[in-house]
């Protein structure tokens, strides 16, 4: 994989200002047409910058892609946060439902979050592993798990999670191929075996007060 080199960090309110319409434009042009419409001197045109404003910022048409697949995930954290402070954890499955929930209501009306997320064609697969969002995912339910509950004492617990995460990359995947904007029947059978996979492992967990 090529090593790409880390996109410049506006400091200027100006700078800021044109790398949001850098990023907005982006994020229209992918709603509208997808991301393999989404070139740089595209997203230029649609900006009102010239395309050396797009290079300045974003060398790479990727790093765009790191600079929406962030803002996404801070709003979706925003949205979940909020939704979780209003929803009843008293089982471990529920962990489950409400990370699961959140994440297929928030790409379904997000179509950027869903597109760069699990919606990508096969050259953006290949040159980008799922492996950095799969950890973030990851962490995310080991976290939220770990609020409501003591975790298991087994061996390889990361890896667990870890492979709870790829089953979720891999049921949305599946999801958003099978039905724009996602398959809410694959979503709940990707729901069911991430908990039929957990119970082999997860016992009788001890809730926190």
């Amino acid at each position: 994989m090529e090593i790409l080199k880390a996109p410049r960090q506006p400091v200027q309110r100006r700078s800021k200002e044109r790398v949001k319409k850098i990023l907005d434009a982006a994020d229209e042009i992918i709603t509208e047409s997808g991301w393999g419409a989404a070139t740089s001197h595209v997203i230029a045109k649609r900006a009102g910058v010239p395309p050396a404003g797009v290079y300045h910022f974003f060398p790479d048409r990727y790093m765009i892609y790191d600079a929406l697949i962030s803002r996404h995930a801070q709003e979706f954290l925003s949205v979940f946060n909020d939704r979780l402070r209003r929803t009843n954890i008293s089982r471990w499955q529920d962990v489950v439902h409400v990370v699961v929930k959140e994440i297929a209501d928030y790409c379904r009306i997000n179509k950027t979050a869903r597109e760069l997320s699990y919606g990508c064609d096969g050259e953006f697969a290949t040159r980008w592993s799922s492996s950095a969002n799969n950890s973030t995912l990851a962490d995310m339910i080991f976290d939220l798990y770990g609020k409501y509950f003591e975790h298991p004492d087994v061996e390889n617990l990361d890896t667990k999670f870890q492979l709870v995460a790829e089953f979720m990359t891999a049921g949305f995947t599946h999801a958003v191929a099978k039905h724009d904007p996602m398959d809410q029947k694959i979503v709940e059978e990707m729901r069911d075996a991430v908990i039929a996979y957990m119970a082999t492992w997860v016992g009788d967990p001890v809730r926190r007060s």
